[in-house]
């Protein structure tokens, strides 16, 4: 009996140490995301943005998943955010058609809760010009985390500039362009060059 107590001390010890740090890693903070179009003619499609552990769900070898195709070729992030069903934030402009599209120097501002130590944002660029190109950041939320990985996404060449922090707490980030050769047929990423946009964040 005397074991049997013990165990279960030691099993309750390991429940509260384990809850303990679920909680921690569970702590969401609030963010005010402000991104600006640099483009000159082009438009953006609503804005997913989510932690990068759910890279996986966007990206897969040289290529996108199913659902983050769609968002790429449609603009319709709700297939994307379904799969990865937590930890998502759509944000849209007021331009248009339809009326939810970033028109060139445009800039929205949407607040982010999460828990994540480095966010993803992903859109599709309006087809107006050039068919099947998605944009992406990423911003590491906390000091030394400023690496961007694009989680094994074939962009290992890819020559992002790493996120700043700047004195008043805020993040940046630039926007990239990838197209992703579905029109082409060749079902494979490439970077496109470029000033397409830009990100900032700001702790709340």
């Amino acid at each position: 009996m005397r074991k049997l107590s013990v165990g279960l001390a030691s099993v309750s010890m390991l429940g509260l140490i384990a809850a303990s740090g679920a909680l921690a890693q569970g702590m969401a903070h609030k963010y005010e995301v402000t991104v600006t179009n640099t483009m000159a003619s082009e438009l953006i499609a609503p804005i997913l943005t989510t932690g990068t552990d759910h890279d996986k769900a966007i990206f897969k070898d040289d290529y996108v998943t199913p659902e983050a195709e769609v968002q790429v070729l449609t603009g319709d992030p709700a297939k994307l955010a379904a799969a990865i069903g937590k930890d998502v934030t759509i944000a849209h402009g007021e331009d248009g058609p339809p009326g939810v599209l970033l028109a060139p120097g445009k800039s929205i501002t949407f607040t982010v809760e999460t828990d994540a130590k480095e966010i993803r944002l992903f859109a599709m660029v309006a087809p107006t010009e050039k068919p099947d190109n998605y944009l992406t950041a990423t911003i590491a939320l906390e000091p030394g985390m400023a690496k961007d990985t694009m989680a094994k996404d074939t962009m290992a060449k890819d020559t992002m500039a790493k996120d700043k922090m700047m004195k008043d707490g805020m993040f940046s980030a630039v926007l990239h362009r990838f197209d992703i050769g579905h029109d082409e047929k060749t079902m494979a990423t490439a970077p496109v060059a470029g000033e397409f946009g830009t990100v900032s964040v700001k702790k709340l």
